[in-house]
């Protein structure tokens, strides 16, 4: 199978670019291992999204992104985890899922994954009262104490959002400033049912057959604490998706594994571009996302109608 266009994930990056891409009448395909709108599904409400005044569900906004492009016909989404992206002469063989496309450009919108604590106990209650996503989790511990660890966006917005069903939440983070916006912030520091637990790190997570609480070490008197809760929250970070490029020479990434464009959405590697989360840079927003995406697919779109003349 051969395709104009192959966009690696259908996060709001990738629907865009899939959007402007197939506007210039290009066969174009995406390939998503989850949920059409990645994780935006999972975002209990985006405030800060331009044209919705008061906000919008994260599920509302995927399911808007991803009608966007049910009209065009020469777009299609594939279903798969994308194994290996392979340079081929001037285009990109992409394996996915026992399947494999050969594409004139190649557009990477793969996102992020949540950083794990890395500590005893982690792993072995991951899914009996240890979680990434409170949008999908919080119902499990209605009117329960549970931990939030980060002090970033998702992080807060998370907690405030646990705080609506849970009796209380406990935000441990390292130190007493956050990375949030302020008017989360503020609402964080407001709310009844939320305590900081700041200057502490998280030692471990204990329980039987569930979640019974932490260790954490205070970083003022290194003395360790014990904090009860039914379950724990953690928001600490992010790692780029971007394993399935290493046999591809000549991407640039910057310290912390992001990949680095120009302004075009560009790699350093001729008809592969990135957009979205997975990209180099110092905000990452659904807006800006959007953003990338548009100009990924455009930029993308030149590039392949370029090789249609002969140019490339």
């Amino acid at each position: 199978m051969e395709k104009d266009v192959v966009i690696i994930g259908a996060g709001p990056a990738g629907l865009t670019a899939g959007l402007y891409a197939g506007r210039e009448l290009l066969e174009v395909l995406i390939i998503e291992e989850g949920i059409p709108g990645g994780q935006t599904n999972v975002t209990h409400k985006i405030e800060n999204y331009p044209g919705f005044p008061g906000g919008i569900e994260g599920i509302e906004l995927a399911k808007r992104l991803k009608e966007s492009i049910d009209d065009y016909k020469n777009v299609s989404i594939a279903m798969g985890s994308v194994e290996r992206v392979i340079k081929r002469d001037k285009f990109f063989e992409v394996v996915y899922g026992g399947e494999s496309v050969i594409g004139k450009a190649v557009i990477v919108c793969s996102g992020i994954k949540q950083k794990m604590l890395g500590v005893k106990g982690e792993k072995e209650f991951f899914g009996r009262g240890v979680s990434v996503c409170a949008t999908c989790d919080a119902m499990f511990f209605k009117n329960k104490e549970v931990i939030m660890v980060g002090g970033g966006d998702t992080a807060v917005k998370e907690a405030l959002y646990l705080a609506r069903v849970a009796s209380k939440v406990k935000v441990v983070h390292r130190r007493d400033e956050f990375r949030a916006e302020k008017i989360l912030q503020d609402e964080l520091k407001k709310n009844p049912k939320i305590e900081l637990w700041t200057f502490r790190v998280v030692e471990e997570i204990v329980g039987s057959s569930k979640v019974e609480g932490v260790y954490v070490r205070n970083l003022k008197t290194n003395e360790k604490e014990f904090i009860k809760a039914d379950g724990v929250f953690v928001h600490i970070g992010v790692i780029p998706r971007t394993d399935f490029l290493k046999e591809i020479d000549g991407i640039e990434y910057d310290e912390n594994g992001f990949i680095i464009t120009d302004e075009n959405m560009e790699t350093k590697v001729k008809g592969l571009f990135a957009a979205g989360d997975v990209r180099s840079k110092k905000f990452r927003q659904v807006s800006i996302s959007v953003g990338e995406g548009a100009v990924a697919g455009l930029s993308a779109s030149e590039y392949v109608e370029s090789i249609k003349r002969g140019e490339k």
